[in-house]
């Protein structure tokens, strides 16, 4: 007889904040249970609605869950009634793990456990990437050299849009860059812009 002794591999917890209003979220984990409906469980009292990249629903109000599973690699928008935490628990997804990207517009998630710089992640994309946006409508737009992102950080998800399809894969997290500009102006005669889920990019040149 041959013994053979197995174990577990231990899970590890998220915790991510959602904000009221719209928000992108994700989770770099493959949690236990992915049906969307059990996975926001604890905030569903908040929960107005959840999408994904393909526009498909979570609508706790008229029951209807188009969505499904969690899928790694993947973002969700989300909109909320009120603040809180969503707490994860599952398996280390590897932060070099594929994520199949469609070409177009895409919701992806972010699978580091810590934040890095927005142009470093999109390295690999380089010669692809049109824009990406996070939940409040910072960009990292590469052809014109702006990055008001910043740093992408785990927890969030984030709308990319690419020329052609992509197998992506997350470079390694090396020193950190600070050298984005920042062009971000708040205007002395309007409030501050309501966060209605969508939103649209304008650049004006200089000249």
């Amino acid at each position: 007889y041959i013994a053979s002794t197995f174990s577990a591999l231990s899970s590890v917890t998220q915790q991510i904040p959602i904000l009221d209003g719209w928000y992108m979220f994700s989770t770099y984990l493959d949690v236990e249970n992915p049906n969307i409906e059990t996975v926001i469980n604890p905030l569903l009292s908040n929960t107005i609605i959840i999408k994904n990249w393909q526009g498909d629903v979570f609508w706790p109000l008229v029951g209807i869950n188009t969505i499904g599973d969690l899928v790694p690699g993947q973002g969700y928008q989300i909109k909320s009634s009120a603040p809180g935490t969503l707490e994860l628990e599952g398996q280390l997804l590897s932060p070099q793990m594929p994520i199949d990207m469609p070409g177009g517009w895409f919701l992806m998630s972010y699978l580091h456990q810590n934040s890095a710089d927005a142009v470093d992640m999109m390295a690999p994309l380089a010669d692809d990437l049109i824009i990406i946006k996070n939940w409040d409508g910072s960009v990292y737009w590469p052809l014109v050299n702006i990055n008001t992102i910043g740093n992408m950080n785990p927890g969030e998800g984030y709308q990319i849009k690419t020329e052609n399809p992509n197998i992506f894969v997350y470079p390694d997290i090396q020193t950190a860059r600070f050298n984005f500009e920042n062009n971000e102006h708040v205007s002395s005669i309007y409030k501050k812009p309501i966060n209605t889920g969508n939103n649209m990019i304008v650049g004006i040149p200089d000249e």
